[in-house]
């Protein structure tokens, strides 16, 4: 498992949204979604 993939997860727990933790990560709302889809 990379790095980014355990801290996108943690981003999501910490703020609640996956809107939220996509603007902390500095990605687009659907970006941060295809990731978040792309993990598993």
């Amino acid at each position: 498992m990379r790095l980014e993939w355990i801290e996108d997860i943690l981003c999501v727990i910490d703020t609640g949204s996956f809107t939220q933790a996509a603007q902390k990560r500095h990605l687009t709302q659907p970006a941060f979604t295809r990731r978040i889809h792309g993990i598993g």
